[in-house]
């Protein structure tokens, strides 16, 4: 029975850097048995939003983002070490407390809905005919909010590593970015079919033809050892970076962490631990918050939105053509730029793939028929 193909977001832009990815992970549906750190962080964040998106004042905010860190980063995995666990947690519970921090006085956009799954018909532009396969685009808005003017706009938040200054390349190349014009042509079209009903978004409403881009800068401070001086006076007063830290120099431990001392000519150096580091990146990330947050509209207009559209089809026409035919290619110049690609161990080493075959670190998830047989995931 052929597999329905779901063409998300992500699973374009998987396509258009490297085929052989897409098939990997859209069509063998392979994926890494652990998530990437820098996979991980992004969700987390999305997950921290979301966790806060109905809470009333800061307070319920801030204990709704905890409570979601709480329970993501319970349980550490065994491919982390428990340091550099806490320190990610830590970082976004840092980063969360800062946001709200920043846009404190800024009440001026109002969450209509979060997390809205969606499943639309593939169209042929030119005539505006649905396929007859069944195959769909699929994803999630993240955000519907209504703007200070009235208008209603699809927020999405993103992490980042880049340099989100107002001047910087990362806006520029928002211009065409996929992902904007995809949430856009599906918030349209579900408002059209009458599907935002519920949220008071009515077919004869403007459409809705804004993102709201909010951008946090992840943090590229990591924990430090104290100089000898530091250390001196950490010990006499245990405050850091403004914090009051519970230090147990008997146990060995600040904060319930056990702590690292590297012993030099002048006297002992304490390494910080998770909550000391992120002390530090608090004062750090109040100094300088816009250098760790950003908001932006980034807007399409009708023409812009067809001609994605367009661009979408033929994606899809290739896709389907090479999957048909297995004309699959990799395309080299993508396994390290911009990010290394999380199936290099598998082109690298030219792992098997087909006729179910899992490669050692990765897992399946779904079934693949081989010979005639279903090959659970």
């Amino acid at each position: 029975m052929k597999r329905v193909r779901k063409l998300s977001t992500s699973a374009l832009t998987a396509f258009l850097e490297c085929p052989e990815r897409y098939r990997l992970a859209y069509v063998e549906g392979i994926r890494p048995a652990e998530d990437a750190a820098v996979l991980r962080v992004g969700s987390s964040w999305h997950g921290i939003r979301e966790a806060i998106s109905d809470a009333d004042d800061q307070h319920d905010r801030l204990d709704a983002a905890m409570a979601y860190l709480d329970e993501r980063y319970g349980v550490v995995p065994n491919h982390i070490s428990p340091e550099a666990w806490a320190v990610e947690r830590e970082s976004l519970a840092v980063a969360a407390v800062a946001y709200d921090w920043h846009y404190r006085d800024d009440d001026q956009i109002e969450h209509i809905a979060a997390e809205l799954p969606y499943e639309l018909p593939l169209h042929d532009p030119a005539t505006g005919q649905p396929v007859m396969n069944g195959d769909v685009r699929n994803g999630v808005i993240d955000n519907l909010v209504r703007l200070a003017d009235g208008r209603v706009a699809v927020r999405e938040y993103k992490t980042t590593s880049r340099d989100i200054d107002p001047a910087a390349d990362y806006w520029k190349r928002l211009k065409w970015d996929q992902q904007i014009s995809t949430y856009l042509v599906s918030a349209q079209q579900m408002q059209r079919q009458g599907l935002l009903l519920p949220y008071g978004i009515r077919p004869s409403d403007p459409l809705i033809d804004t993102v709201v881009y909010d951008v946090m800068r992840k943090p590229t401070i990591r924990p430090k050892y104290l100089t000898q001086a530091e250390t001196k006076r950490f010990r006499g007063s245990g405050e850091y970076c403004g914090r009051v830290c519970d230090l147990d120099p008997e146990a060995g431990t600040i904060d319930g962490y056990a702590y690292e001392v590297k012993a030099g000519k002048g006297g002992e150096a304490i390494k910080e631990t998770p909550t000391m580091y992120g002390a530090r990146l608090l004062e750090a990330i109040c100094a300088d918050p816009r250098k760790y947050f950003a908001r932006r509209e980034i807007a399409r207009t009708a023409g812009q939105l067809r001609d994605y559209q367009v661009t979408l089809w033929k994606a899809y026409q290739t896709i389907v053509y090479m999957d048909e035919n297995d004309l699959w290619v990799r395309n080299m110049n993508s396994c390290e730029t911009p990010f290394k690609c999380q199936y290099t161990a598998i082109c690298y080493y030219d792992q098997p793939t087909t006729n179910g075959q899992t490669p050692q670190g990765f897992k399946r998830i779904f079934s693949v028929t081989v010979n005639g047989a279903e090959v659970a995931a």
